[in-house]
């Protein structure tokens, strides 16, 4: 989370928007501790505690991360983990923005 935080603190002057979901059945009351304990000003905590999103992607997986275009287009989808301060991922950022 705080790689996201950084990720969402330089490229959203940009136009970027790190949308950070939480998947427990008890919504943001469970998520609500955690962005206590640890600052993330950039990051916002969402809840989908009826796995709406899981369902609509069809991963059953988590961290799954979705990227789209300037447009609404899913450019890539990302299921597990991923270096998100690597060069592949900033490449991704990049042309997502740009597009």
């Amino acid at each position: 989370m705080p790689t996201l935080d950084r990720i969402a603190a330089t490229y959203g002057p940009k136009g970027l928007t790190v949308l950070t979901i939480s998947q427990d059945n008890q919504g943001l009351k469970a998520a609500k501790p955690f962005f206590e304990k640890h600052p993330l000003p950039h990051l916002k905590g969402w809840a989908d505690p009826e796995n709406h999103l899981g369902f609509h992607y069809a991963t059953g997986l988590l961290p799954t991360t979705v990227i789209y275009d300037a447009q609404g287009k899913e450019m890539v989808r990302v299921i597990g983990a991923m270096d998100w301060e690597g060069a592949e991922a900033k490449a991704l950022i990049d042309a997502a923005i740009k597009s």
